[in-house]
């Protein structure tokens, strides 16, 4: 007994282990560079939570740092996210001589986690180093750039900060999941020691995607900075106004970079000080319910697309097929929810549907693909015909809907190939060769059963079932001890599907997030359907519970913000505002069902 409990623990543990499992590296494009050259670096992070941020950078006096964005490629396969994340920067060497770039601190799920150190060798040329070459390409279009300025500007460049920080949006009105193109400078016409720590803007009520930074100059007031800008863009995910934070940067400051008597060696450090952009109030629109077909999934934006494919048009009945359906198009591809696989009766069996999507920004709009795959395989032989897939997107310049449809597919089955099938003949000849018409006998399949001793388990039930009718009883009174015991300890109401509805209402009240409250509308429609939810599409348990159009209609619409906040980040779904919205709207919801369903 204790040796299967120390291999059930060391099994537990290694599924655990397994289970919890993040893969983290660091590369950089040259560790070997010259001054006037810069470092692409990249950390990229493999696990199976999208909950990833680079908390800490280390401290590097040898270089200047900025981030360069991030990329992420997430799939889900059978319920089981596996995310790839990449955080991308640029370092620009400060000095000639070996340096090190130490440990960047990476958190997972709320563990910390560190990257390994990198060794480079930073040459010296007669070129100078790339901040100084920047400067030296600057000064000379810096008449160009002083002509745009306003001579009747009343403020000097004594009136002109070193430091500040600038955001901006294109838009402060848009509808869920439509593009807010976000920038956010930092401005500095002073050199500073160690590398400026930037800290995103905190959002309430959005999500973003990281397009990438750039640094440029620019002439303000008179006075010349390099600024670095990073681009984002910004989505809605509920109606009403939502914040983005202000962006700050902390910064220690060692003296103007464009003097041309500045040395970095001879520059006196100062106390760490912090610059901050002002806050941004958006209006979120919720999205027009007229026009909204069945087949919309969350997808806003413009040119979607949608296209069939299978990996193989001629199988054999039995042979499985893998049915592609590939999205693309300009919008949120995270946001998309799941597009079901075309109907197909009963001439196929149909597996789970599994996705996977790309982002990345053109022109500064992000866009990109999801790709659906369902295995199917084909009960028979024949010709068959894989219907089209109908997909309805918002498009934000029509403030329409529009709907478009994939290629139909023809698939031509032929009969599963039996010819490998051995035969088996038998022949009462004992001899490996038959005469005379007779059947040889090639195989045996029939292996006689030996009784043997009878067990002591064996001889147990022999004397129960001796009982008679009586060994029923048994039965029944140890089954409904069980139920009795169930009823009594479990904490979910059980005795009448009535008490599913007080019990859920009593808990969205107290209901601390989104994902609580989420949890709670689920098990309040298992408990409705007397069993769990598994597979079935929501549109599936509207259909078993008997539901009204409009009530159908709400619960879906509510499950699939669910699914689009299932990639929010923590802070949006742990709003107290957010938890409070989601309660409100899942009570109405439930309200409704339970008027339907007695």
């Amino acid at each position: 007994m204790l040796k299967r409990f120390f291999v059930f623990v060391f099994f537990f543990l290694f599924a655990a282990l397994g289970f919890c499992q993040v893969d983290i590296d660091v590369s950089a494009d040259k560790t070997d560079i010259d001054l006037s050259e810069e470092i692409q670096l990249t950390i990229t992070v493999k696990s199976s939570s999208t909950d990833v941020e680079v908390t800490q950078m280390p401290s590097l006096p040898n270089f200047n740092i900025y981030s360069s964005g991030q990329s992420r490629n997430i799939s889900m396969i059978n319920g089981k996210i596996n995310a790839t994340q990449q955080f991308n920067y640029i370092l620009i060497p400060r000095f000639a001589g070996k340096s090190s770039i130490d440990a960047f601190t990476v958190t997972v799920s709320g563990k910390d986690y560190y990257t390994e150190p990198i060794e480079v060798e930073v040459s010296r040329t007669q070129t100078g180093n790339a901040e100084a070459s920047l400067v030296k390409q600057n000064n000379s279009a810096k008449s160009s750039s002083e002509v745009k300025l306003k001579p009747s500007s009343p403020k000097s460049e004594q009136d002109t900060p070193a430091f500040f920080m600038t955001a901006s949006a294109d838009k402060t009105s848009a509808y869920i999941n439509e593009q807010i193109n976000l920038k956010v400078r930092f401005y500095q016409s002073q050199s500073t020691t160690g590398s400026p720590m930037y800290d995103r803007p905190k959002m309430e009520g959005l999500v973003f995607e990281e397009l990438g930074s750039k640094q440029e100059f620019e002439v303000i007031n008179g006075r010349q900075y390099v600024y670095t800008q990073f681009d984002l863009a910004v989505f809605g995910i509920l109606p009403g106004q939502a914040t983005i934070g202000p962006a700050s940067v902390e910064y220690r400051s060692t003296g103007d970079i464009f003097d041309p008597f500045y040395s970095f060696f001879s520059a006196s450090k100062s106390d760490v000080k912090k610059v901050s952009s002002k806050a941004i109030n958006v209006n979120i629109l919720p999205l027009p319910k007229e026009g909204r077909a069945k087949s919309f999934y969350n997808a806003v934006g413009g040119g979607y697309s949608i296209k069939s494919s299978v990996d193989n048009q001629t199988p054999q009945a039995g042979e499985p097929v893998t049915l592609s359906v590939t999205v693309k198009g300009q919008g949120n591809m995270r946001a998309i929810g799941e597009v079901p696989a075309p109907e197909l009766g009963k001439s196929f069996r149909v597996y789970e549907t599994t996705s996977s999507f790309t982002s990345k920004a053109v022109n500064g709009v992000l866009g990109g693909s999801k790709v659906y795959k369902t295995v199917i395989v084909p009960r028979a032989s024949g010709t068959f015909t894989i219907p089209p897939v109908e997909f309805t997107y918002f498009d934000v310049n029509d403030k329409t809907y529009k709907t478009v449809k994939s290629n139909a597919i023809d698939l031509e089955v032929s009969p599963s190939d039996s010819s490998s099938a051995a035969p088996i003949s038998f022949s009462s000849a004992s001899s490996g060769t038959s005469s005379g018409g007779g059947v040889e006998q090639i195989v045996q399949d029939i292996r006689y059963i030996k009784e043997g001793k009878p067990s002591k388990f064996s001889g147990f039930l022999t004397a129960f079932g001796d009982l008679g009718s009586w060994h029923y009883l048994i039965f029944v009174l140890l089954g409904l001890g069980g139920l009795g015991y169930v009823l009594l300890k479990s904490p979910i109401p059980v005795f009448s599907k009535k008490k599913a509805f007080l019990g859920a209402k009593k808990a969205l009240l107290k209901a601390k997030s989104v994902a609580e409250v989420s949890q709670i509308l689920t098990k309040y429609i298992e408990t409705k359907l007397g069993r769990p939810i598994g597979i079935m599409s929501i549109s599936d348990c509207a259909g078993k519970l008997n539901l009204s159009a409009q009530t159908a209609y709400s619960l879906e619409t509510l499950w699939q913000e669910f699914e689009m906040l299932k990639y929010a980040p923590s802070s949006a779904l742990n709003s107290t505002v957010a938890a409070e919205e989601a309660a409100q709207k899942t009570l109405a919801v439930v309200q409704d069902i339970e008027k339907e369903v007695k």
